[in-house]
């Protein structure tokens, strides 16, 4: 699935959050929102995934698969692209899973039984799973790294294991995107990468679009494959992750001074904050 946003604009009553968003995202990347907190991200998430009206604009999805939607959402469609503003609720968490960064679960189910209500889009219950329906929910309990946890109750979970576990969740609706609003906010370092790394892995293995709101720089120069950098509310630098996080970017936006450099260890671009930015300091 591909994902166009042309021309978002979205307002909080007389606040105007975005303006003017536009960019592609494509399967099989990670494409990083990032910015400080404040510039719009969530805000921009929550639009994508039509869970806020825009004022502006369209959300437009190609490349979908057919059977994720009903005959009346299909006639809607222009050019094969249909807006999600013309999908239903169910349509759209057929299409477009999402794991927020304050993702909590207040009862004590299970880690099976939480995984399991993911099924739901798709007329799932816990009644009327199949052996399809558990095949699958193991599958993706194994490929978020949760499969040990299949027992245990989601309230005992650690904040990176309940994070595989919504992540297992989301997997289990079979979506052509993922959706994630700060994945590794709380995490202690270790933990960071390894989630970091299971999101890049299941970008390229399951051919998924992930769209990643972060404002860590590093683990997005690590991971990402392409980058839209935001501030209030705009996009003002997109592209490749080495394009975009350019040391002039990241003291224009964060107002750090940092040195960006490729590195073969990682393979990839590691950022290296020096200190506050030479401007700040004037």
């Amino acid at each position: 699935m591909e994902l166009t946003v042309n021309g978002l604009d979205f307002s909080y009553g007389s606040k105007e959050t975005l303006r003017n968003v536009s960019f592609e995202a494509h399967q099989g990347e990670v494409l990083g929102i990032l910015g400080e907190n404040g510039c719009g991200k969530t805000t921009l998430l929550k639009c994508i995934n039509a869970i806020l009206k825009r004022d502006r604009g369209a959300i437009l999805l190609s490349d979908y698969d057919p059977a994720m939607f009903s005959e009346k959402t299909l006639g809607r469609a222009e050019d094969g692209r249909i807006d999600v503003k013309d999908a239903s609720t169910k349509e759209i968490a057929r299409t477009m899973a999402v794991v927020s960064q304050s993702a909590t679960i207040n009862f004590p189910f299970t880690v099976l039984e939480t995984v399991m209500m993911g099924r739901y889009s798709k007329g799932t219950t816990i009644g009327n799973a199949s052996e399809d329906d558990r095949n699958l929910i193991f599958d993706c309990l194994r490929d978020a790294g949760a499969l040990e946890l299949v027992h245990r109750h989601v309230n005992e979970l650690s904040g990176g294991e309940l994070r595989r576990v919504m992540i297992a969740r989301a997997l289990v609706q079979s979506p052509s995107a993922l959706l994630l609003d700060e994945p590794t906010l709380h995490l202690d370092v270790i933990h960071q990468i390894e989630l970091m790394e299971l999101v890049s892995e299941l970008a390229k293995t399951r051919n998924i679009l992930v769209l990643m709101v972060t404002h860590d720089m590093m683990l997005a120069a690590r991971y990402c494959d392409k980058i839209i950098m935001m501030e209030k509310g705009k996009i003002i630098e997109s592209g490749t992750t080495e394009e975009v996080l350019t040391a002039e970017n990241l003291d224009k936006v964060f107002h750090v001074k940092c040195r960006v450099e490729k590195n073969p260890e990682i393979r990839g671009t590691n950022v290296i904050i020096i200190g506050k930015s030479d401007r700040d300091k004037k």
